[in-house]
């Protein structure tokens, strides 16, 4: 099996854009998935990332093209929805035998996009248990769904972080962007994540403290913290402290 992950900068980048475009749900799925035996190191890759970031949508299918995957991957978001759909389906044409399938926020209910689109797999959700039926079905030669969602959530203690277990790099002067928590405890009437994730979970905190530590000793420019509740709890100042501290150990 050979699998490309695409996730699509914000339209028309300058640099600062081209930095912050971390594939971190893909880490997430191939760190998982490695996790369970069901990818290898060799069978997967980012698409390049000059090319993602910086490449027209030309260059971006040629390069989809080349590489003749057996599966790509795309990480849906409000700002690359849309231009996402056109290369999917400029580079279906092109790969007819490759499976597409996409992921991400924008899989909801109600999207035009759940009813079409040119990818033959949906993930709505957290990606990561979706993501590992999916490789099972495509190992045991069963069709794929057209929608895939977990219907439990994953033990976040379960969960490699793509950083330590490799599937991303800690590079010098890139941000690193880091989730300590999931889930969220309130009900704004705007927002679909705090009702359809309600608990908030939390990684092991020792997992981040490590993290942080590393991307300071690895030059790391900026610490992102994805959280949607991170000041929820108690326990905030303590963790802060902690973090500061990791950020100094280089």
């Amino acid at each position: 099996m050979k699998i490309t992950f695409v996730q699509l900068p914000v339209q028309d980048p300058d640099w600062d854009d081209a930095v912050a475009n971390v594939p971190l749900a893909a880490g997430y799925l191939a760190a998982y998935a490695e996790s369970l035996g069901l990818l290898q190191r060799s069978e997967w890759g980012m698409l390049d990332k000059e090319v993602t970031n910086c490449g027209s949508d030309s260059a971006i299918i040629e390069s989809l093209t080349a590489l003749e995957p057996d599966m790509i991957a795309f990480s849906l978001y409000t700002w690359n929805l849309e231009r996402s759909l056109f290369i999917a389906g400029k580079a279906k044409e092109r790969l007819p035998r490759t499976r597409f399938i996409a992921g991400g926020p924008e899989i909801v209910a109600g999207m035009p996009i759940m009813d079409r689109s040119p990818f033959n797999a949906l993930v709505s959700g957290e990606g990561e248990l979706p993501f590992a039926e999916i490789l099972r079905d495509v190992k045991q030669h069963r069709p794929l769904s057209k929608l895939y969602k977990a219907d439990d959530l994953l033990d976040l203690a379960t969960l490699p972080n793509p950083y330590l277990a490799g599937t991303l790099p800690l590079l010098k002067d890139s941000p690193l962007h880091i989730e300590t928590m999931r889930g969220c405890p309130y009900r704004c009437a705007y927002c679909f994540y705090g009702k359809n994730y309600p608990t908030l979970r939390r990684y092991p905190h020792g997992q981040a403290v490590e993290l942080i530590k590393r991307a300071s000793q690895a030059g790391s420019s900026e610490l992102y913290i994805m959280d949607p509740s991170f000041q929820f709890g108690a326990d905030l100042e303590q963790r802060l402290a902690d973090f500061a501290d990791a950020n100094t150990a280089a």
